[in-house]
């Protein structure tokens, strides 16, 4: 991350001015001038907007700023037992393979949908929690969909994603993408367009 330098984490407390925070997961962005504020502003909201459309799978709490110490904390609520997706690919059997990645389109698509832009799209910002497949990490949101800021992000995901699957089977989710995206048929076009040339040149 350019702008900002963060870590999470699931540390059970966060002190500050002798008070904690909760039990919960946060993420702290240091920051060194009031632009780089926007990540967890985005952070924050998009989690909670996405949240409740069942594309993202820990819901933010609250959102504090520490201006005399230049950070930022993002509080969210602890979730036990997720683990990355681009983790529990390389051990898994290639019709489960398939399946969480067929919910991970699924799940892109409800959010091209929205008009809302992940900004930083690949495996890793999909966790895996109770067997099912959500988005995270939302500092580089945007509520802006054109038709080839989609389709930068999705051809970013099919080129990870084949790897894992090969191409034909990705191109078949791919497919099932195009089905799912409430958009015009002119925009899906450009999209399928922009993904299919990008491929054949990389």
């Amino acid at each position: 991350m350019n702008n900002c330098k963060y870590f999470f984490s699931n540390i059970m407390k966060i002190i500050k001015r002798n008070k904690p925070i909760g039990n919960n997961f946060y993420k702290i962005f240091y920051c060194n001038n009031l632009y780089k504020y926007k990540k967890p502003v985005m952070e924050y909201l998009f989690s909670k907007i996405l949240y409740n459309k069942n594309v993202a799978g820990i819901p933010t709490k609250t959102l504090k700023f520490y201006f005399k110490s230049k950070k930022a904390v993002v509080v969210m609520h602890r979730v036990d037992n997720f683990t990355a997706l681009d983790n529990l690919l390389w051990n898994m059997q290639e019709d489960e393979k398939v399946a969480y990645i067929e919910e991970a389109f699924a799940k892109v698509a409800k959010m091209h949908s929205l008009g809302i832009r992940h900004g930083d799209l690949g495996l890793r910002q999909f966790v895996v929690i109770d067997n099912s497949v959500w988005l995270f990490d939302f500092e580089s949101a945007q509520f802006k969909f054109f038709k080839y800021m989609a389709a930068r992000e999705i051809y970013d995901l099919f080129k990870n994603t084949k790897k894992f699957i090969g191409y034909e089977s990705t191109n078949k989710i791919f497919r099932k993408y195009i089905q799912n995206l409430k958009a015009s048929t002119y925009t899906k076009k450009k999209i399928e367009k922009y993904v299919y040339k990008k491929l054949q040149i990389n």
